[in-house]
């Protein structure tokens, strides 16, 4: 279960600090009826969110024709699917879409057992196998 809150992703139950520097620990089945406005968040929790926008961005990239789209609407997209800004988030979701938009790109046969291609290319076993180079 994901809960959103600040536009942060929560997978768990919330464990933050209060204002006071106390550690507290709210249950993820209790936080919609718990006053959390005081909660600050911990580094691993921007992970998670970082890691929620990631696998829904690549959906999203699979799912249209990237020659027709700009990555304003891919970012638009992906806030609606997420129901959240994700302004501070921009320069992640950029590099994103980079790596993502590198990693669906195939290599080039050149000659046999010649291929032009990324690190990425390089680096997967499975389309490695798949043009019978390992």
């Amino acid at each position: 279960m994901c809960v959103r809150f600040r536009n942060l992703y929560l997978t768990e139950g919330i464990q933050s600090y209060d204002e006071a520097g106390n550690f507290i620990s709210v249950p993820g089945s209790c936080h919609e009826n718990c006053t959390v406005d005081f909660i600050m968040f911990r580094p691993h929790e921007r992970e998670e969110t970082e890691r929620v926008i990631r696998c829904t961005l690549k959906e999203i990239m699979m799912s249209v024709d990237l020659d027709e789209v700009t990555s304003k609407y891919i970012r638009g997209r992906l806030e609606e699917d997420l129901d959240m800004d994700l302004g501070e988030f921009k320069p992640f979701i950029d590099q994103e879409m980079l790596t993502i938009l590198g990693q669906m790109d195939a290599a080039t046969e050149i000659f046999d057992h010649v291929y032009l291609g990324s690190e990425w290319n390089a680096s997967n076993l499975e389309e490695l196998q798949k043009n019978g180079l390992v």
